[in-house]
């Protein structure tokens, strides 16, 4: 099995989990929250669906053009060092993080469809994946869009975003196992 076809397996995988886990939320469970400082399940997953779309770009780019690597993706000594970290990092739930841009902030409410549409996004992200195919795949390198000093080997990036997304599942059944969440 090639590298994007094991990847994009995982995101599918991440799909029907969150079909089958949120998908038959109410809008009034997807928007509830445990504290006014916490995120509903609606955010967590509207906050995945705007992270994703940050790579689009990039994605279509590489498609298209075969995007070269940047000068500093080619040279960066730390293309691969912030790996294994933030593989840790993001896996340590007891870490409270802030988003680190504010356009992958979720609005406080968010509209009842949101598991179509991260559905609908992570569908679309897995065809670019399949579109930049292993060879381009194996020979990029992402910057981060949140911390442009920060370089990730193409598959190590991409399977970042996978951890991301497991992270935010895991805090959104978080939520649903709240005392007080709505049972419809």
């Amino acid at each position: 099995m090639s590298n994007i076809e094991s990847i994009c397996n995982e995101l599918q995988s991440i799909d029907k989990e969150v079909r089958e886990r949120f998908g038959n939320l109410s809008a009034v469970q997807l928007n509830w929250r445990p504290a006014e400082d916490s995120w509903s399940v609606a955010q967590c997953l509207e906050h995945l669906v705007l992270t994703n779309k940050m790579f689009f770009r990039e994605l279509d780019s590489m498609i298209e053009r075969g995007r070269p690597n940047t000068f500093w993706e080619n040279w960066s000594p730390l293309t691969g060092i912030f790996t294994k970290l933030y593989f840790w990092y993001i896996k340590n739930d007891r870490t409270k993080v802030k988003a680190p841009v504010k356009k992958i902030v979720p609005a406080s409410d968010v509209a009842p469809d949101v598991v179509d549409r991260f559905t609908g996004t992570q569908s679309e992200f897995i065809e670019k994946l399949k579109a930049v195919g292993d060879e381009k795949a194996s020979k990029s390198v992402l910057t981060s869009p949140f911390l442009k000093v920060v370089t990730y080997k193409f598959c190590d990036g991409i399977l970042i975003l996978g951890e991301h997304e497991r992270r935010h599942i895991r805090q959104a059944l978080r939520v649903m196992n709240t005392e007080g969440f709505p049972k419809a």
